[in-house]
């Protein structure tokens, strides 16, 4: 277990559904923070009697929700002004972003939903969604449903797995990076084949 989830768990047993809440939201914000493991954990804790499932599954859910909505909230309010000010102008460039915008715009609900359950590109995906723009009504419901769905399987976890923390935290971090990679994968096939596109000589 990293010093890090260890010593929010610390925070968790101490304020329980107040840093529940504060540390899931940061994390929908866009902080990195291993917010999965730690409403895992939280589960698992109260599974122990020592917190209760129905507050813990409020704050979780209210936490990510919160965030989530802060973060298109911000985006969909600066746009990518912000997002240039904060460092991210140079990814807002790439042809990449602009075909996951139009994807995100046509497939607001799956996107939406799938991105809940990887919170590493959690906040990544309420930005885009922002910039395509998806209207706050349809982004609000599918928020909802992914991640009601999203607190549903944590409780699983941690009603199952919550004794193999450690475990559970490494297999969430590899489950991550393989997401990510799955990512950068279609963001190059996608290039790739735009480009083969616009070379392809007319008749």
């Amino acid at each position: 277990m990293s010093q890090l989830l260890a010593a929010l768990l610390s925070f968790v047993l101490l304020y329980k559904y107040a840093a529940i809440f504060l540390v899931v939201f940061a994390a929908a914000l866009a902080a990195p923070l291993p917010s999965g493991a730690l409403t895992v954990a939280s589960f698992f804790f109260a599974s122990q009697g020592f917190l209760s499932f129905p507050w813990v599954a409020a704050a979780a859910f209210a936490g990510n929700v919160a965030g989530d909505l802060a973060g298109y909230g911000i985006v969909r309010r600066y746009g990518r002004p912000f997002l240039q000010r904060v460092g991210l102008g140079s990814l807002l460039q790439a042809p990449a972003v602009h075909v996951l915008e139009r994807k995100i715009a046509r497939h607001p609900g799956a996107t939406i939903i799938v991105s809940r359950f990887t919170t590493a590109i959690t906040p990544a995906a309420n930005a885009f969604a922002a910039l395509a723009p998806i209207p706050f009504r349809t982004f609000l419901a599918f928020d909802l449903i992914g991640e009601a769905g999203e607190t549903a399987v944590n409780f699983a976890y941690g009603w199952l797995f919550g004794d193999s923390l450690s475990a559970f935290s490494t297999l969430t971090g590899r489950l991550t990076v393989l997401s990510l990679a799955a990512v950068a994968l279609v963001f190059a096939v996608l290039r790739t084949r735009r480009r083969r596109t616009h070379a392809k000589p007319r008749p």
